[in-house]
């Protein structure tokens, strides 16, 4: 407090009496009424014995503890510089609270999962709706009601991943704007998604210049969470709700965030 004080004497010194809010804005002091920040907790969930054959390839979840750290660190860099840009008083923090491997040693569930990715990589085009009803009732089964009904009535936002979740799919998210919170993220680590010849490839873990990322693909299903929808009309690729490399937020779009996770926080 003393601090605050004394730096606001010098700067009433310098720039004369003005309205007190103006000196302190424009010293950099950090008015007293200022936003707390928000924590909010992330749980990671990996299937770590299922293995996925396409082209020749195997694919198995790769993802380990330290790179589910560096994935947080990242959206939190993403979310942070948005609430920077749109002047936003509070921070918003994402918590790695847990990670967790998983085994399946369900026959029929494994056979059943890649059932769904076979479906989902015959789907015809057009079929958005379907496609993803179905990924839903896949996910679900694999993970458990139980599991997923329960993060509905805690503060904790559950991370979900599986090898590959289809042609073109690298992640989705289930949120709802009233209680209970839907918070639940599913994201492949593996892609073929613009591969040469539909040739499934390990992604990207962080942002790469004008390429995707599982840190891409993690902050824009996290936009979902927050109510941040997809952009509509002409898309500009920097921005983060766009199906694309970009992770900027719109001002519009971080203050949506910060109030979202107010509730969530409640």
């Amino acid at each position: 407090m003393q601090k605050i004080i004394e730096k606001a004497k010098i700067c009433v010194t310098m720039l004369g009496y003005v309205q007190i809010f103006s000196f302190l804005f424009l010293c950099g002091v950090k008015p007293l009424y200022a936003e707390k920040n928000i924590n909010l907790d992330i749980k990671f969930f990996v299937v770590s014995n299922i293995t996925i054959h396409k082209k020749n390839i195997k694919m198995q979840s790769w993802i380990e503890e330290d790179h589910a750290r560096s994935l947080v660190q990242c959206i939190n860099n993403i979310f942070h510089a948005g609430f920077n840009e749109a002047a936003i008083a509070g921070r918003l923090n994402f918590v790695l609270k847990s990670f967790n491997s998983i085994q399946i040693s369900d026959t029929k569930l494994q056979k059943g999962l890649l059932k769904y990715i076979r479906y989902f990589s015959q789907a015809p085009v057009g079929s958005f709706e379907e496609n993803k009803k179905m990924r839903r009732k896949a996910l679900v089964s694999i993970f458990g009601k139980e599991l997923i009904r329960q993060n509905d009535l805690t503060h904790d936002i559950h991370v979900y991943i599986l090898p590959f979740i289809g042609d073109k799919y690298q992640g989705s998210a289930t949120f709802s704007r009233k209680r209970p919170y839907k918070k639940d993220i599913f994201l492949s680590d593996w892609t073929n998604r613009n591969s040469e010849n539909g040739k499934p490839r390990k992604r990207n873990l962080l942002p790469q210049v004008m390429t995707n990322s599982m840190c891409k693909t993690l902050g824009h299903e996290m936009g979902h969470v927050l109510n941040l929808e997809h952009h509509k009309g002409k898309k500009n690729r920097k921005y983060l709700m766009v199906g694309s490399w970009g992770t900027r937020l719109k001002a519009s779009e971080a203050q949506t965030a910060w109030n979202s996770a107010k509730k969530l926080n409640e």
